[in-house]
């Protein structure tokens, strides 16, 4: 076999590979929608009001958009945030949070309550709404999908606050 075509049978099994491990990974994983904004991990009771679509006096809404499966990536941290925050903070005037451990298996759909953190009263488990998650590879601690299942609201002032 010449040169030239080991390389080709290289790259071409090198791509085959590449498109199998994407291909082998769940839809949910592939289709996620990311959420990037700083806002969602920014400073604790910042009062940032990112506005938006569905957005309640300002305040960011995660309940009513259309969001499927989403992942938290970039400014917005990695993951979940997994401490209560302060009322106020993630762009939110209720901000939602989790202390319950994602799967640890890969592909594995895990059902969590996220909750509403709400300061009068310093109630950090103020409201509890089901998320699904899914651990997308063991390539990184924090490759997970969530989706939200829960009911929309007239009024909404939630969203999902993400860590590093």
């Amino acid at each position: 076999m010449s040169g030239m075509h080991l390389l080709t049978l290289l790259s071409l099994t090198h791509v085959l590979l590449a498109s199998s491990d994407r291909q082998g990974q769940r839809i949910e994983c592939q289709k996620a929608v990311e959420l990037t904004e700083a806002w969602r991990a920014g400073p604790d009771g910042s009062k940032v009001r990112p506005g938006g679509p569905y957005s309640f006096r300002g305040w960011g809404c995660d309940l009513n958009r259309q969001l499927q499966w989403f992942r938290f990536s970039g400014d917005a941290g990695n993951r979940m945030r997994d401490t209560c925050p302060p009322m106020y903070s993630c762009g939110a005037m209720m901000p939602m949070w989790t202390d319950q451990p994602p799967p640890s298996e890969v592909g594995v759909k895990k059902r969590i309550n996220v909750y509403e953190s709400w300061s009068p009263g310093h109630v950090c488990k103020f409201f509890a709404k089901p998320v699904e998650v899914i651990r997308c590879s063991h390539d990184t601690e924090h490759d997970l999908v969530y989706r939200n299942y829960g009911a929309r609201s007239n009024q909404c002032y939630q969203t999902f606050c993400g860590m590093h």
